[in-house]
């Protein structure tokens, strides 16, 4: 009798305490799961039900993780959140819950390099926002209230990196050399609404301010308005933000309008958040002579700070050749 007692108590430490920390941390299972495993399956077939609770409990999260049909077995009974950081980050705020839609943005800034804040939380939002709303799955209050609380969080965002760059700034030397350097101009185009035009202003903040100096154009810009915008300014190059779904029928139109008025001008769109059809989009979009299309901010910076030898060059030869014609003028 003694060795019996023993063996069920040591059964009992070992079903409710090493299996859930142990397994849990191995495989994904939730300790709380554990335990109630442990409970049904001993309440069921007793003592041999509390022997085999855990590695059932186990094989069931396996299979919810490998088999669609019983993903919810992954979901219920796993330690993983059941959604994406995106999603959840989406769903507080269709909830109307500003604050903590905002520390889930503070706390993955803090987990992982800020700059994938804007890819990884904000642009999919723009992007769920946008889909929804076309399939009449939101309200436009809902649409209006996730666009306003994305544009606060942008501030937030944007005073923080601002104060990093100037922490970043060492002595007066480094200060000088950036302020003799001319800026590269951008002029940012937004191709239909203003979930494009914030996904723009997210551009700018990735973009170092004393190498770049970007413009936003308004929404309610019109199509030849713009050309005749870029036809009077002397920019490097025109970046036109147009997130999914949609936008591509207008985006290509305005490629073309802008590559008849100004032929040696270069073009990116800003296809971000795009995950089906890509090449196809890609293709489209270069048949209108459309110079990069890139699906996410960090590759639209990463493309342009390699091109910013050469666009820097050629800002630095239109500002000399213009003072030169001015006075030939005169």
């Amino acid at each position: 009798m003694v060795v019996i007692g023993i063996f069920l108590v040591l059964e009992l430490v070992s079903n409710n305490a090493v299996e859930p920390w142990l397994y849990g941390q191995s495989i994904g299972v939730s300790a709380v799961a554990m335990l109630i495993a442990a409970a049904f399956w001993t309440f069921l077939w007793g003592p041999i039900g509390l022997v085999l609770s855990g590695p059932l409990t186990i094989c069931l999260v396996v299979l919810g993780k490998h088999v669609p049909q019983l993903e919810f077995f992954a979901v219920l009974l796993g330690d993983a959140p059941a959604l994406d950081t995106d999603v959840s980050y989406y769903q507080r705020l269709l909830a109307r819950d500003q604050d903590e839609a905002a520390q889930l943005v503070l706390t993955h800034a803090k987990t992982f390099p800020p700059e994938q804040v804007y890819d990884k939380l904000l642009v999919p939002a723009l992007v769920y926002t946008k889909r929804d709303r076309e399939r009449d799955f939101v309200t436009e209050a809902d649409e209006q209230f996730v666009l306003k609380a994305t544009h606060e969080v942008l501030e937030d965002l944007g005073e923080r990196r601002s104060a990093e760059i100037l922490a970043a700034k060492i002595g007066p030397v480094a200060g000088e050399a950036q302020s003799s350097r001319s800026r590269v101009r951008i002029l940012a185009c937004p191709a239909r609404d203003h979930a494009d035009k914030l996904a723009l202003e997210m551009l700018r903040q990735l973009l170092n301010p004393a190498e770049w100096d970007v413009e936003v154009t308004a929404v309610e810009t019109l199509t030849a308005e713009l050309v005749a915008l870029v036809s009077g300014k002397t920019s490097a190059l025109v970046c036109i933000g147009a997130l999914p779904p949609g936008g591509l029928a207008h985006t290509r139109y305005l490629c073309k309008r802008l590559r008849a008025q100004c032929p040696g001008l270069k073009i990116i769109v800003g296809r971000w958040g795009l995950e089906d059809n890509v090449e196809a989009n890609r293709e489209q979009l270069q048949e209108v002579w459309a110079d990069l299309v890139t699906t996410t901010l960090l590759e639209t910076r990463k493309l342009l700070n390699d091109w910013l030898p050469v666009l820097a060059y050629e800002e630095s030869k239109t500002a000399t050749r213009s003072p030169q014609l001015l006075s030939a003028s005169a």
